[in-house]
């Protein structure tokens, strides 16, 4: 087993109520640690107010972690990669760095998901862009989270060899609840995440409107918060679904027994890559609901249709409510979706196989 002293810089706020960047995160630290000292720095946003100051607070963090003799530093995020890298020269160390680019290798065409003014977006893609051609040449290592990242990385120039596969990990509390084969009482249709424009809402609620007029004892279960919570609160109360419940966010530590109760799970995000919602929701054995643009590869490296997810080409809420009143009927399709999701974990998604791929990673690159 290898040991080494590490440095795990990153721009999400570890001290927050957690989120998908957040668990992913925290499971990533989980797997590094059985595999040396691991020292950590995160833009702690909710404890230095306003923003600038947080940002000046992490910019000398980073640079006083240069005094210490650290094997590899791993690090989330364009920005914080490139003052890693413009440190390292500026100090002539030669201490490697791992960019972690997980499932959104390319973060500047994210920006037109976001609300932004026309100028705005093309600054915010002008200096993404910048700053991710600088990054992928000067860093040792990129990881992604699937094959499919590493090939869209190598098409836009990126060497292969310094590209790694590091799959998800979730925790072994996913894995070990027990497949919900029966419909008991209500049948719980759910969604976990944010409540952001690109996860498109909206027509979920309008799909479970359509499923809930010919289908007596569905539920809606909308866990987690965001912008667009409180208009989705309207738009229920305005079409006066009584079988939708906001949930709000819970402990991540609560969220596997929380699945475990739940039929059928659903997520439409237009937002590139694998979700850590997603993932969880396979290992706990959930049919699932997603949304997949044609010719998209986001969920190919693991998942198959009809066979470990049901997946939809649309956002049209009658297609949406085709898929979720389809899997409340056919409990075969569900169960057999739902066996394929946990298969899919327990092979790709578990502790063991990350700690192999990170053992491979930090030897490649601590020799390069």
């Amino acid at each position: 087993m290898l040991r080494g002293a590490f440095c795990f810089v990153t721009e999400v706020d570890l001290s927050a109520i957690g989120d998908g960047a957040i668990t992913t995160d925290q499971e990533a630290l989980r797997c590094l640690r059985k595999l040396g000292s691991v020292d950590v720095i995160s833009l702690k946003q909710t404890k230095y107010k306003p923003i600038p100051f947080a940002l000046a607070v992490f910019f000398f963090q980073i640079l006083k972690s240069f005094s210490k003799p650290y094997n590899l530093y791993f690090s989330r995020g364009s920005t914080t990669s490139a003052i890693l890298i413009f440190l390292r020269i500026l100090t002539l160390r030669k201490t490697k760095i791992v960019q972690r680019s997980l499932s959104v290798p390319f973060g500047s065409r994210e920006v037109k998901l976001f609300k932004f003014n026309m100028v705005e977006s093309l600054l915010r893609y002008g200096l993404l862009l910048a700053l991710e051609s600088f990054v992928y040449y000067y860093v040792d290592s990129v990881t992604v989270a699937a094959e499919t990242y590493r090939q869209e990385l190598v098409q836009s120039g990126v060497k292969r060899d310094k590209i790694y596969v590091t799959n998800f990990v979730v925790s072994e509390e996913f894995l070990i609840q027990p497949l919900k084969s029966k419909i008991d009482g209500t049948f719980k249709f759910c969604y976990v995440g944010g409540f952001h424009l690109y996860q498109d809402l909206l027509p979920v609620l309008e799909a479970f409107e359509i499923v809930s007029r010919s289908s007596r004892n569905v539920e809606l279960l909308l866990v987690g918060d965001g912008p667009q919570r409180s208009r989705m609160e309207e738009e229920a109360a305005k079409k006066k679904l009584s079988g939708v419940r906001f949930v709000g966010k819970i402990a991540h530590f609560s969220l596997p027994a929380f699945l475990s109760r739940i039929d059928c799970f659903v997520s439409l995000t237009r937002k590139p890559g694998l979700s850590i919602s997603i993932v969880e929701a396979a290992a706990a054995g959930k049919a699932i609901v997603a949304f997949s643009q044609k010719n998209s590869v986001t969920y190919s490296n693991y998942f198959t249709h009809k066979k470990e997810i049901y997946l939809v080409n649309t956002i049209s809420p009658y297609e949406i409510a085709e898929a979720m009143q389809l899997l409340y009927e056919n409990s075969d399709l569900r169960n057999t979706i739902a066996h394929g999701a946990r298969r899919v974990a327990e092979q790709n998604l578990s502790e063991k196989t990350q700690l192999k791929q990170l053992e491979e990673l930090i030897q490649k690159t601590s020799t390069q």
